[in-house]
């Protein structure tokens, strides 16, 4: 059985109503397998007109010789006219297909100018062998380590078009909060399982490919006595996820190119805080490949900011290729985290600021794969992460800390 254990150590509050409303935050953090794409509530002609903005600031930037901003706002784009094309196919399928050929003309032009190769948008350069590449709007760095033994060969995912995979995420999660010098009880919370349906939408002639997403279920622990409020709780906020669908795009070597999700204007506060915490959660779900031909035993990392309520973490995720039987592949991976000293709006307590003075985090795992899929089939992590937080009360502060310990599960149905 593959499990994923996940620990964190961070904010809380001084009561457990309080203290559940960090569930959202930690476990959205933890779900290093999710993705989901943030919120568009806009008709058809502000969507186009969106695009074509972007595109004028690419133009802009480009003009001015900032390349790498231009790429990244061609890349918004293009993944912002492949979900316009797919939401209104009907309309002005020339003018979009012209729009189509020449951001993915610009994207491949400058692309190149910056890698000296075509790599799905992640660069090689110098002697380090490393890239940057628009991910979600997020930059991430490729540096290949140890190339690995002969026979090499370049690593792509190539699912084709209308294939689709079923995962589940089975999650444990227990927290022990302690907030100015007093300890709560270790809490338990009910077992939790989520299914997520990814189907490859399209591949572009780039190696591009398109996917839709939905949250087709999820489901929550019964539990009584003095769990039941717990599990009241964790249920109420799990379940804002279910029916969550989007559209994204990720290279043929795993870097995410952009996402949205699909959130109604009337969509209540929980939701669109389910949708905000998904948003870059699609870049550890898989695997980012480096440009240069590997064999078993390459290493390389990938080095990105991830966000979440409001915090940034650097994050770094060093990949080793265990094995390779043609597209089937098995990879080891470690994780490290950091954050800044950074003030960021307490999730127990909203309008109110907390101070991040220390985060730290560590990881370790693995992951099977299968190149002729969008996602890893099945996957394993252990994961510890350190916090320690203050929040302003009547002009003092008081520390915080939570240790959260997750166990998940990822499977294919």
């Amino acid at each position: 059985m593959n499990r994923i254990e996940i620990s964190f150590i961070g904010g809380g509050s001084t009561g457990v109503s309080q203290r559940l409303r960090w569930l959202p935050s930690v476990i959205l953090l933890a779900l290093l397998f999710l993705a989901v794409l943030p919120a568009s509530g806009q008709d058809r002609d502000d969507r186009y007109l969106k695009v074509f903005d972007l595109i004028s600031q690419g133009d802009s930037l480009s003009t001015s010789n900032k390349q790498s901003a231009a790429l990244a706002k061609y890349q918004e784009a293009y993944q912002g006219l492949q979900s316009f094309q797919r939401d209104y196919p009907e309309w002005n399928p020339r003018t979009v297909s012209f729009r189509m050929k020449d951001l993915s003309d610009k994207i491949s032009t400058l692309s190149a100018s910056s890698t000296g190769a075509s790599g799905g948008g992640v660069a090689a350069s110098g002697s380090d062998k490393s890239g940057a590449a628009s991910s979600g709007g997020s930059a991430a760095t490729v540096k290949l380590l140890e190339p690995g033994a002969e026979p090499r060969q370049p690593v792509r995912l190539h699912p084709k078009a209308g294939d689709k995979q079923v995962l589940t995420i089975d999650m444990k999660v227990s927290v022990e909060t302690e907030a100015a010098g007093t300890q709560m009880p270790a809490m338990k919370l009910p077992a939790a399982k989520i299914t997520l349906e990814v189907t490859s939408s399209s591949v572009s002639p780039e190696g591009d490919i398109g996917y839709d997403l939905k949250v087709s279920d999820v489901t929550v622990e019964e539990v009584s006595g003095d769990q039941a409020l717990v599990g009241a709780a964790m249920k109420s906020s799990l379940m804002s996820l279910k029916g969550l669908s989007g559209s994204g795009t990720i290279s043929s070597r795993g870097v995410s190119k952009g996402t949205q999700i699909k959130v109604s204007n009337s969509a209540d506060p929980k939701t669109q805080q389910a949708a905000d915490q998904l948003k870059d959660s699609l870049s550890h779900l898989v695997t980012v490949f480096p440009q240069e031909p590997i064999g078993q035993g390459a290493s390389w990392e990938v080095k990105m900011p991830v966000k979440t309520e409001g915090m940034t973490i650097s994050q770094t995720t060093t990949y080793k290729l265990a094995s390779a039987e043609s597209d089937h592949l098995k990879i080891d991976t470690t994780v490290a985290q950091t954050a800044a000293n950074q003030k960021i709006e307490s999730p127990a307590m909203p309008g109110m600021k907390m101070d991040v003075t220390k985060m730290t985090g560590t990881g370790k795992g693995n992951a099977a794969l299968d190149l002729s899929k969008l996602l890893a089939t099945e996957g394993t992590m252990e994961m510890h992460i350190e916090m320690n937080m203050a929040l302003n009360v009547g002009g003092q502060k008081q520390p915080m800390t939570v240790k959260t310990t997750q166990e998940i599960q990822v499977g294919s149905k």
